[in-house]
């Protein structure tokens, strides 16, 4: 590729003019090639884009598949005086005629150079169309309270992809707009069970009595153990880039109250041999996840459930899970909800 040098002077205002005064536009027939290049990279050098215009037609006239000519005049349309300078424009110049003909006839070498220039200017527009994206859905993700909020910034995040912690923020996104529907959904239930309640409540304190009712709602007949795990690690799960890591756990309810359960939040708590609590694991079984668990009263069924970790090395409680067995931990548990068949609610303190 021709280098060239950018000529700076800024004595007179009148400067383009007196430049323009030493070039001559006459018998360009007689003027070599060499000279010529040189004329033209010399007029770009001080703007005179028209006089650098003319001495491209003369090589033009002479060799219309010289690609140099092609690329002074896609300098010239674009106002660059040097083909480095290409790299800092704002827009890409694909597009251009002049562009895609010097593609047409230049060598290899230099055209990886032009078109490495113009993939850049690529990248960084769509780097600074992601920054601006990522940057406004984090603001309003300071901002959200609702689950529409939270579902449309889901989207906007996942377009992003991989751009900064657009990642993390999807999956916030996604968990916080669930949380919303599953409180709403046991915010009706309850305003739901309140009227039952007042029913339910006159008509066992006349025929069976508050203890009866105590009796047939006591949660602490309902039991909760884990039977056995299986331990999976998955290599190519998507969209993690090292697989993911999964423990699955099976679950054993049985419901010694007089009633069908078709709900059931549950906190397990895992601690070392000392009385160390280690950490908790949070689940559910049955409601919105899967539909009513339709645990009959006095029934017992098992379910499994399962945790993920794409990155252990990052979260120690899930490693310390994910190498040990279930039965090396002392293990509790804690019914934090239960939904009754009848529409009566626990809530534990």
């Amino acid at each position: 590729m021709r280098k060239t040098t950018k000529v700076i002077c800024e004595e007179s205002p009148n400067l383009k003019e007196a430049y323009a005064s030493l070039f001559t536009t006459q018998d360009l027939e007689k003027i070599s090639f060499g000279e010529l290049y040189d004329r033209i990279e010399t007029a770009l050098e001080v703007e005179l884009w028209d006089i650098a215009g003319v001495y491209c037609d003369e090589i033009f006239r002479r060799n219309p598949r010289d690609s140099f000519v092609y690329l002074y005049r896609l300098m010239i349309d674009l106002r660059v005086y040097k083909t480095k300078e290409l790299i800092n424009l704002n827009n890409p110049f694909e597009e251009n005629e002049n562009y895609q003909l010097f593609l047409r006839f230049a060598d290899e070498e230099t055209k990886a150079v032009i078109v490495s220039y113009n993939e850049e200017i690529k990248k960084r527009r769509e780097y600074a169309k992601k920054e601006k994206a990522y940057t406004e859905a984090c603001i309003r993700y300071q901002y959200a309270t609702t689950e529409a909020d939270y579902k449309n910034l889901t989207n906007v995040f996942e377009k992003l992809g991989s751009f900064e912690q657009a990642t993390w923020y999807r999956a916030e996104c996604l968990r916080k707009a669930q949380n919303i529907k599953t409180r709403k959904r046991i915010w009706k239930t309850v305003k739901l069970s309140v009227v039952i309640a007042i029913i339910v409540g006159i008509v066992l304190a006349i025929f069976i009595g508050k203890e009866v009712k105590k009796n047939k709602y006591a949660v602490s007949k309902i039991s909760v153990s884990i039977i056995g795990e299986e331990k999976k690690y998955n290599p190519n799960e998507s969209p993690y880039i090292n697989g993911c890591y999964y423990i699955y756990y099976d679950f054993q309810l049985e419901n010694g109250t007089g009633v069908d359960v078709d709900y059931m939040e549950v906190t397990v708590y895992f601690s070392d041999v000392g009385g160390k609590v280690l950490g908790n694991i949070k689940t559910s079984f049955g409601g919105y996840y899967s539909s009513s668990m339709n645990l009959l009263s006095g029934g017992v069924q098992t379910y499994e459930i399962y945790i993920s970790e794409n990155q252990p090395e990052k979260n120690e409680f899930f490693t310390t899970l994910y190498n040990l067995k279930f039965s090396d931990f002392v293990i509790t548990y804690k019914i934090t909800s239960v939904s009754f068949s009848d529409g009566e609610n626990y809530f534990s303190d």
